[in-house]
Order: structure tokens, then C-alpha cells, then sequence
């Protein structure tokens, strides 16, 4: 675990998560717009859920090169 108080802004912490493969667990409504913020940050991210049903997610995944 990366300890925040290592970093001097929030831009440095998002610039080092580039380097490392980020899991979400679970898409819930807070999760969704993680999975989304990251990936928009060239951050390479997997989500994960039991349900099935993220249609539009699924069609989004085509702009996010660093999601799965």
C-alpha cells in the first residue's frame, strides 16, 4: 500500500498509479465513476462485478485504452 503523504498533490498520486494495474472490486454507483476517472487518466484499471448488466460501460470500454 502506497502511503498518500509521499506525494505533494493529487496529479503526482494519479501519475503514479500509471505505473501499477489497478483492480476495482465491484461497480456499484461510486465505483463506476472510479473505473471511469481512472481510465480517462491512462490509468490501467480492471473492473469486476457479479452482475452482467453494464451495456453502456461495455461500449465505452473502446475509448479506454488502459480498461478492461
Amino acid at each position: 500500500m502506497i502511503k498518500t503523504d509521499n506525494f505533494s498533490s493529487f496529479d503526482k498520486y494519479i501519475d503514479n498509479l500509471k505505473s501499477k494495474k489497478v483492480a476495482i472490486v465491484g461497480l456499484g454507483i461510486g465505483n463506476i465513476d472510479l473505473f471511469k476517472f481512472l481510465a480517462e487518466n491512462s490509468v490501467s484499471v480492471t473492473g469486476f462485478d457479479k452482475s452482467n448488466d453494464f451495456d453502456q460501460l461495455k461500449s465505452d470500454l473502446s475509448s479506454y485504452t488502459n480498461a478492461s
